[in-house]
């Protein structure tokens, strides 16, 4: 029908100018990258949405002055802060692993150790998001020994009972990749977590 057809024509303008203006929000971001830690979180967050509302990566440029900033600020990152950023370079890294790839090895090692100190603090939602994120991210060899990764299991044993459904599944998958270096116990606790949500 002429409704549908104009409908159809609206959402490809809409996406196109969305386009528009995420390209100048990244252009401008990789010019004078975030200086807090917050701003870095939600740029991080922001472009793994935006992958998925478009279906393209972020730019090179964009992702590597970000990742640089990572680093900066990550010593104040907050709980959710970690969260987020974690989940947003899983994110990105599951869909286009190879921009995700460009993150440096000091970027993950920064959000590690930010990650070992919140997580104490993290709510159910946010372990559920660092753990999704942790598996997915480009880290190289995590061990079940690393203080990041100890702290997440311990995280995970702690806050399993208190996750919603879709949150024990984000967790799950994040553990199920490998790369997260979580231990099979904190898997049996979000395994039984979501059989009693069943």
């Amino acid at each position: 029908s002429a409704s549908t057809t104009r409908t159809r024509a609206q959402t490809a303008t809409d996406r196109v100018e969305l386009a528009e203006a995420w390209r100048a929000i990244e252009d401008a971001t990789a010019r004078a990258p975030a200086t807090r830690a917050k701003h870095a979180s939600v740029a991080t967050w922001a472009a793994a949405k935006m992958q998925s509302a478009l279906g393209e990566p972020p730019s090179p440029r964009f992702f590597d002055a970000l990742a640089r900033r990572i680093v900066d600020v990550s010593p104040a990152f907050d709980a959710r802060n970690v969260a987020n950023t974690l989940w947003g370079i899983g994110k990105i890294a599951k869909a286009h692993p190879a921009i995700a790839a460009r993150a440096p090895r000091e970027t993950m090692d920064a959000l590690y150790v930010a990650a070992a100190r919140v997580a104490p603090r993290l709510s159910p939602q946010e372990v559920a998001n660092a753990v999704y994120g942790a598996g997915f991210a480009p880290r190289p060899s995590a061990t079940a020994g690393d203080p990041a990764i100890v702290a997440l299991d311990v995280a995970i044993a702690r806050c399993a009972r208190e996750m919603k459904p879709q949150e024990v599944v984000n967790a799950l998958q994040g553990i199920a990749t490998g790369r997260a270096g979580i231990a099979r116990p904190a898997d049996a606790d979000l395994r039984t977590a979501l059989k009693k949500t069943a």
